[in-house]
């Protein structure tokens, strides 16, 4: 699959542009991880992201006909089983992806992405900074390479 690393410079709130992409995670995962991120969404100024149970990817997409992708995220087992894993809402031009890191390395070891997780400890105002987004020439799901995963429909 084809992707570009491109060099962004945004001068925005991060601190509420992560909160307001929280917030929309929440609203694709039909309430399943409300009880993590009620408290940080309800208070405005509340940084305590669960930063120990998730991560959030943020991903570009060139493709103007990438389909709109959102929902939760269930992740196979090798015993036939399957489990919620994150949640995901993927419309061009960006991605997002919730992953809830159930203490595998390869959660944690995601890096085809920018991981925005680190977002709300910015301050609550508009900053100026540089980031190397991702960027992919068609749109697919995510994270695709790990092993099991697929979005829900």
């Amino acid at each position: 699959m084809g992707y570009l690393d491109i060099n962004i410079q945004a001068n925005i709130n991060f601190f509420r542009f992560q909160k307001q992409v929280v917030s929309m995670l929440m609203s694709t995962s039909n309430g399943v991880y409300k009880d993590y991120f009620k408290d940080y969404l309800l208070d405005a100024k509340n940084t305590n992201f669960p930063t120990k149970k998730f991560k959030i990817i943020m991903n570009g997409y060139l493709d103007f006909n990438v389909f709109r992708m959102n929902g939760q995220m269930i992740g196979a087992n090798l015993s036939g089983g399957s489990e919620i894993v994150g949640s995901e809402i993927q419309v061009f031009p960006l991605g997002f992806t919730l992953v809830e890191l159930n203490g595998s390395e390869k959660e944690k070891n995601i890096n085809s992405g920018l991981d925005i997780t680190n977002w709300f400890d910015a301050k609550d105002c508009q900053q100026k900074k540089e980031f190397s987004l991702r960027t992919y020439t068609k749109s697919q799901p995510f994270p695709y390479y790990i092993s099991g995963v697929i979005p829900k429909p």
